[in-house]
């Protein structure tokens, strides 16, 4: 089933998503390009959207809270944490077992393009090594959170800095449909 994203009333243009259905030109009188359909009293519809947006922003809040926690080259704490254990750390909270370095976090999901860039996309950078040796989550709008070696800190920085660009090699997407966990889910 469609995920619900806005609910319509009767009278309330909304996208047609059959073909054959009634349409009219309400959509162009709202700034719409395309033709809309109009609800009747007994008419009910959902406006869909391909993405699980939601379950993503609920990826980065979790990301958000590590904000300030110390870098650390090779740490896996809160006391001091990596880019790769970083990300590594917030993905067990959805059930996405992901292996411990940027290298080998750079094969564990589907490549996408830098223009497909989504919410909650794992993004790469080659920074100290011919290989992936950084890695952020993508949060939309030309940012990533990470744990930053350069602000020593678990951060939010553009994509967009001449640093990053100049370093980008890649991104890759989890799963859709990341199922969140409780802390006391997780074995310690």
């Amino acid at each position: 089933m469609p995920e619900v994203i806005e609910e319509v009333t009767p009278g309330d243009a909304v996208a047609s998503v059959n073909e054959g259905e009634e349409t009219n030109q309400a959509a162009a009188e709202n700034g719409m390009e395309s033709e809309a359909k109009v609800l009747t009293e007994n008419e009910e519809a959902e406006i869909t959207q391909p993405e699980k947006k939601e379950t993503w922003f609920s990826v980065i809040e979790t990301a958000m809270d590590y904000i300030g926690v110390p870098y650390k080259f090779g740490g896996t704490t809160l006391k001091g944490i990596d880019c790769s254990a970083f990300v590594q750390m917030v993905y067990s909270y959805f059930s996405i077992e992901l292996p411990r370095t940027a290298r080998e976090q750079f094969k564990a999901g589907v490549k996408v393009s830098k223009k497909e860039l989504r919410i909650g996309d794992l993004i790469f950078f080659r920074t100290y090594a011919r290989f992936p040796s950084h890695v952020g989550i993508y949060i939309g709008e030309g940012k990533m959170v990470h744990a930053s070696s350069r602000n020593k800190k678990v951060t939010v920085s553009s994509i967009n800095e001449p640093f990053y660009v100049k370093r980008y090699i890649g991104a890759i997407r989890m799963p859709e449909n990341p199922t969140r966990i409780s802390a006391e889910d997780i074995q310690m």
